[in-house]
């Protein structure tokens, strides 16, 4: 890409001289140049300021080279605008309102474009956005933590993950007070009872330097270890000797690991750091239970069948290879060896422990103890159980939902293509400008009136968010999300329903298949959770319908067809959920089902372009400050 310069080591040095050359050039042309203050501005906004933001959404350069990139060009500007040239440094970058002048900042604005990119790509359908994806995943592995990547303390564990953009967003959030949130964080739980992640084990002694960690880290990838459970024999008693052992090579792993080569000091101070954490004989205090999952290593965790004593190892095409323990079996202090008898086609239902065996001599293995098998959740019983279990906290827009018989009946609907709903939304600016409600009905056209699905919903995001259009836009999202919830607890893959709204714009946005949603649309946050609902369901075509909204105003309501008989019932339940709300002023909001990336800023989520909210809370941050350091008792500044 012409303009942007990178690296795969993630260095920014030649971006760096790149730009620096670039606003140089500028700063001698406006030393040289005898044009009016207002041409000045405009050059600034129009000319100077675009040709330097153009690479930043995909840079990653640090606070002080950033501020040097553009120290000789805001020297030479600053009196070209009319501005001292000793302005306060923390007023430069801060928007009028707040007593700034409003220049651009370049690190803020790199961090802002880079998370504006972030949400749009991330919660995408391109490969740009799995790719993204997996760059997440792979980082999480390589700090090790238990926390998610963009929630953990970057100034605490940040020194752990390679320089590269993703580092930069996880630097520029802790730096900016901005929080992103995932709807599916990386696979990579506790895998058994009482396990614990290695690196929080490491972090947490209290006896290590930073460097002492980077160590520690660089063997543990070197061993495809991600929890005590990867280190421990299969009893869950006591580390195995083999992981303190640089020639013993990892064992193959389910999980795509970097590849490292710790030096000798590395390895001594990994060992160090076991008996640190596990004492001089290696025993885990609290011993490991069951498994939770299915482990990662498949090759050395394998079925044990206790009853018989055998061992059940994959083989090529699906066969299992038995081994057994024979009477003259080597016996010492950590491990029994099993040798090979036969193969199996099928896993009897008896080995239902999982066992640690390590690759002995010819046809051996080295068995290290067991533990049981994860246990399967049962299936859910009713269908207020199955959402929370499909979407967890995430679940609250149904949280208000009426399905009678678990809605068996719109459910076989669905399938049969004879289902329609509606959905309206009510929206009072006059009575409070901060609250909204939407309501929803689902039905099986074919019987109307007759186990009718439905069900009230608040209006999520911030106060200042609220609007009659998102409240549309919420009720089409709290009924596709009842569409698939009943689709995923009854199973049904294929059928039609008929989704009629009343706002033309929200019907609009939700047929749109695009890859991107961009950020400057208005409510992007809730119409890229619409379009991911749908997407999750393919095997169920959604037809969108306009209804015409308020048709009792003019005639019957026993004389309108049945989806206008639906909005005007649809309506009265929004509106009677609003006036409740106003009473009690309690809203209950959470996270969006759909929304694979959520940000907030300052503690407030962000429903559309995060880039002008990002730069007003550093701009007001860097005022605030200036005026406390300044001895101004109370700042005169507002939020």
């Amino acid at each position: 890409m012409v303009g942007v310069h990178q690296a795969l080591s993630g260095s920014m040095k030649a971006q760096i001289i790149s730009l620096t050359e670039k606003s140089d050039t500028w700063a001698t042309a406006i030393q040289q140049g005898h044009l009016d203050r207002k041409i000045f501005w405009q050059g600034l906004h129009t000319m100077i300021w675009p040709s330097l933001r153009y690479p930043l959404a995909v840079s990653s350069i640090p606070e002080a080279a950033a501020m040097g990139i553009t120290k000789k060009l805001f020297k030479a500007l600053l009196p070209k605008l009319g501005a001292n040239r000793s302005y306060p440094s923390a007023l430069r970058f801060t928007p009028p309102a707040l007593f700034g002048l409003g220049l651009p900042n370049l690190y803020w604005e790199q961090g802002a474009a880079a998370l504006r990119l972030f949400l749009e790509v991330g919660n995408g359908f391109s490969a740009d956005g799995h790719l993204l994806q997996c760059s997440i995943e792979q980082a999480q592995l390589e700090i090790g933590l238990s926390s998610p990547l963009f929630q953990a303390d970057f100034s605490r564990y940040g020194f752990l993950l390679t320089d590269c953009w993703i580092k930069f967003l996880w630097s520029f959030l802790a730096y900016s007070d901005c929080s992103l949130f995932t709807e599916t964080p990386p696979d990579l739980g506790l895998q058994r009872v009482n396990d614990q992640f290695l690196m929080d084990i490491f972090s947490s002694c209290g006896q290590l330097s930073n460097k002492d960690l980077i160590s520690i880290n660089r063997c543990r990838l070197a061993k495809h270890a991600l929890t005590v459970a990867d280190i421990c024999s299969g009893d869950g008693t006591c580390i195995r000797q083999d992981v303190t052992l640089p020639q013993v090579a990892p064992f193959p792993s389910n999980m795509i690991w970097q590849r490292e080569q710790p030096s000798r000091k590395d390895w001594s101070i990994w060992t160090q750091a076991l008996h640190l954490a596990f004492g001089p004989q290696l025993i885990i205090a609290i011993p490991l239970g069951g498994w939770l999952r299915h482990p990662h290593q498949p090759t050395v965790h394998i079925p044990y069948d206790p009853a018989l004593d055998l061992l059940y190892q994959p083989g090529h095409n699906g066969v299992w290879r038995v081994f057994s323990k024979l009477p003259n079996a080597l016996v010492t202090n950590s491990f029994t060896r099993y040798t090979y008898t036969r193969a199996a086609t099928t896993v009897p239902p008896t080995a239902y422990h999982i066992a640690f065996a390590s690759p002995g001599p010819a046809q051996t293995i080295h068995f290290q103890g067991s533990s049981l098998q994860p246990i399967p959740l049962p299936p859910s019983g009713t269908l207020s159980e199955h959402l929370r279990h499909l979407w967890k906290d995430r679940s609250w827009p149904l949280h208000s939902s009426v399905f009678p018989d678990n809605g068996q009946a719109v459910a076989q609907a669905i399938h049969l293509g004879t289902a329609h709903g509606v959905c309206d939304g009510s929206y009072m600016s006059t009575i409070s400008p901060d609250f909204a409600t939407a309501a929803w009905l689902l039905e099986d056209s074919s019987f109307p009136h007759l186990q009718l699905c439905r069900g009230i919903v608040h209006v999520s995001g911030p106060p200042s968010a609220a609007n009659a259009y998102r409240a549309e836009l919420q009720g089409l999202h709290a009924l596709l999300m009842a569409i698939k919830g009943l689709c995923s607890f009854h199973r049904i893959t294929t059928g039609s329903v008929i989704v009629g709204c009343d706002n033309q714009g929200a019907l609009h946005q939700s047929q749109q298949t695009q890859e991107l949603t961009p950020c400057s649309s208005d409510h992007a946050d809730l119409i890229r959770a619409i379009r991911r609902i749908r997407r999750s369901i393919p095997g169920i075509a959604i037809h969108f319908q306009h209804v015409k909204g308020h048709q009792d105003d003019y005639a019957s309501a026993s004389t309108l067809p049945r989806l206008a008989q639906l909005n005007i019932m649809a309506d009265t339940l929004a509106k009677r959920s609003l006036l409740r709300l106003l009473q009690h002023r309690q809203r209950r909001v959470g996270m969006l089902v759909g929304d694979s990336w959520s940000l907030q800023v300052n503690n407030e989520t962000v429903t559309s372009d995060p880039h002008p909210r990002i730069l007003w809370y550093l701009g007001y941050r860097a005022a605030y400050n200036y005026m406390v350091t300044k001895s101004i008792s109370q700042p005169c500044l507002r939020y």
